[in-house]
């Protein structure tokens, strides 16, 4: 879990104080197109799915809560990533956008509940009223009543507030392992973000490939 997440902070750009990421990025020479050495099997681009948006910010802050790999300066740059570029601010008429500020597509919203502790505008739209409203009306729905309606009912009501303020919640957990064992992996890992981070890597020639 601490390499995913510090393999994710390594490909993070940084502008403006906001972070913004692809969906997918190459890692070695395994990622070349085997039936064309000068492309990558995969395209580069920004995070396309809301759902995949806020798995990764929600990763970033399950870190976080251990105490790892994110500082409270990462959690304040996905913030704003999430209040100045993923959505407009409206709680009545909330339009969403991708990490590089295009339109979301049609039903994806990018709201990550994560953040709710670092930010009171991220915390009403995740669990205010309107939201609330909404898993009330989907209540005989056998995934977004039960399962889904579970993870947002345990945020909600337990983890949100338990660290509501932005404070590591959970450091003590990992702290020993981190002291101890995790100590030399967490140095190999460390890696500070700056601007303008991560700079992907658009065909192999630039990877020295």
């Amino acid at each position: 879990m601490a390499r995913l997440g510090a393999r994710f902070k390594r490909c993070l750009t940084l502008a403006d104080g906001r972070y913004r990421w692809n969906y997918w990025d190459p890692a070695g020479e395994w990622d070349v197109n085997p039936d064309d050495a000068t492309k990558w099997k995969h395209w580069i681009g920004a995070e396309h799915r809301a759902g995949y948006y806020s798995h990764s910010c929600s990763h970033a802050v399950l870190l976080y809560e251990l105490g790892l790999i994110f500082t409270r300066e990462d959690m304040e740059r996905f913030v704003r990533t999430q209040t100045e570029v993923c959505w407009n601010g409206s709680f009545d008429g909330p339009e969403w956008f991708r990490v590089d500020g295009r339109p979301a597509d049609e039903g994806h919203e990018y709201l990550c509940s994560a953040l709710a502790p670092f930010d009171e505008s991220v915390r009403e739209m995740a669990y205010g009223a309107p939201a609330q409203a909404a898993r009330m009306a989907a209540l005989e729905s056998s995934w977004q009543g039960g399962v889904v309606a579970g993870g947002w009912l345990k945020g909600k009501y337990i983890t949100q507030p338990r660290w509501q303020g932005g404070d590591s919640a959970e450091a003590a957990v990992a702290a020993e392992w981190a002291a101890g064992e995790g100590a030399e992996l967490l140095r190999e890992l460390k890696h500070e973000v700056t601007e303008p981070g991560y700079q992907p890597p658009l065909v192999p020639a630039a990877m020295g490939l």
